[in-house]
Formats: C-alpha cells, structure tokens, sequence
C-alpha cells in the first residue's frame, strides 16, 4: 500500500505536536501519549550565540583567511569580532544529482566540507543583514527572491527552484548559480552538568555583585546550619602548621588581611585558625585561636 500524500501530512503534522500516527482518521488528540518530539542531537545546536546583525567587519572583505579574493572562495572570511560567523561570497554551486536541474548545493570538498550547510538564515535579522544574495552563472547577474520560487534549507545546505521553469534558461548543471552568506562556524552541544562543575573548579571566578546565601537551621550548633565550606579536607590530618585554605580580602599585596586555617597534624586539638596581614611581602600572623 502506498504511503500516501495525505498520509504524509498527517504524520508530520502529529510529529510536530508530539504524537505518533496510526491511524490517518485518529485527530491528533486521539492518538496514543508516547514519547513522540523528534530529537534534537548535540552536533545541531549552535553553542555559540551570533549576533544579531552581521559583523561589521565583513560588510566589505575582498580577502578569504588566506589572503586571496574572497569571491569563489571555500575557505571563506572570519569575523575577527564574532568568530563563530564567516562570510563567504559568490561561492559557485554544483547540481545535486537526481534533481533534474532544480537543486544545488556546495559539494563537499575534501578540505572544507560541504559550506553552504549551517548558513545563518536570512530573516535572523529582521533587517535583512544576513539576507542571501544569489547570482546567475556570470557572478553580476542577480536572481531576485520569488523568482523560481527558490529556497535554501540551511540546514542540508540545499538550494532548489521549485519553479524550475521559470529559471531553466539560465539555470543549468554547467550554468550553475553562485551565493554570497553567512554561516555558523562556532561550537556545537551544550556541555554536561559534570562537564560544567569540571569547567568552574579549574578557572578563577570574578563576581561583580553581592553574593547572598540564605540561612539554614537556626541551631547554630548543628551541621545544618548553612555554611559556606572553603575546605572539605579534615583539618586534623594535615600537616601541623602548615596553611590549608584562606578567606582573603585584598590582592597578594601589602595591607591585605586574610583568615587562615592551619592543619593539627594528627591531632584536633592542634588545628588553629589565624588572623594574618601582608607587610613586607609576607603574612604576619597578628592573632591565633586553637581549639583549647
């Protein structure tokens, strides 16, 4: 039995909602709950954000990356300014094979792949900066917007007439068109919970604002009591004397203070907490508290 167009639209149309199809006649909200969203992987989103208009830095580039004429160029022109976005101009497209003539594409190139996929869309600026320019086989020749109904998926780096009539005498396999774009060139995925914890305990923090943590018991003598653990070592075991962790106001300059702990060597009883000022270069310790 065919798969018909019908059919077709009506499993899209629940795809989109978020329900399978078994039967064309079942209104979407008849069909059964199941997990049906398409997935989205890792490799399509976008980590990066573009900005919203294009780079001004590419408005009028005449030079690829390598320092050659940028028209014709798959290498391209990076924005020194929003490196995730790269210009590429009047790139020539070859005939996808099997469409008649109605389709293009920039074919993968062993170097620089298939370009024209990842194109940033047009209307992402409402102002048109990123607004694609197509060109007939001579590069100067402008094809307008809605003539041959011409349409680029971004997403497979396709482009296809679906009024291939209208274009055919000038649209051909050896009189391909030529694009001028912009495309994504930034990361992909978005990291982990365990990938982002791994990220901030190994770069420096800089807070611009206050800092406000709410209290917890109200039992000041219980470990419920919220607190803001600096070390989670056991301060016993550390060498006696010798620094474990410091609250520090002030740079590594003199006249700074910090609040020192101290291992015990073994002992509890030994462990010691320290008020300290940087003179000379050094920390002075100006008190001392013990557990005794």
């Amino acid at each position: 039995m065919a798969f018909l167009t019908a059919e077709q639209a009506t499993t899209l149309l629940k795809k989109l909602l978020g329900k399978p199809s078994t039967n064309v006649n079942n209104e979407f909200f008849q069909e059964p709950s199941r997990p049906a969203r398409a997935a989205v992987f890792q490799t399509q989103i976008w980590s990066e954000e573009v900005p919203a208009t294009a780079p001004a830095d590419l408005a009028s580039v005449t030079t690829d990356d390598g320092g050659h004429p940028i028209e014709g160029s798959l290498l391209g022109r990076t924005s020194s300014s929003n490196p995730m976005v790269r210009k590429y101009v009047k790139v020539p497209l070859t005939v996808v094979a099997g469409s008649e003539n109605a389709a293009y594409e920039c074919a993968a190139d062993a170097t620089y792949g298939r370009v024209l996929q990842d194109t940033i869309p047009f209307n992402y600026d409402d102002g048109g900066s990123y607004v694609y320019q197509l060109y007939k086989y001579d590069g100067a020749t402008a094809i307008p917007f809605g003539l041959g109904s011409w349409l680029l998926d971004t997403e497979a780096g396709v482009l296809t007439f679906w009024e291939y009539s209208q274009v055919s005498s000038f649209v051909t396999s050896t009189g391909a068109p030529k694009i001028t774009f912009y495309r994504y060139v930034g990361g992909r995925g978005i990291a982990s919970a365990s990938q982002n914890a791994a990220a901030i305990e190994t770069q420096s923090l800089t807070f611009q604002e206050p800092i406000t943590f709410q209290g917890g018991d109200s039992g000041v003598i219980t470990d419920a009591l919220a607190a803001i653990v600096l070390d989670d070592r056991d301060l016993a075991a550390l060498p006696l004397d010798t620094p474990a962790m410091a609250l520090q106001l002030g740079a590594d300059a003199d006249g700074s203070w910090r609040v020192c702990s101290f291992g015990g060597g073994g002992s509890a009883a030994a462990t010691s907490l320290a008020i300290q000022v940087r003179v000379g270069g050094t920390w002075v310790t100006k008190s001392s508290y013990s557990p005794e």
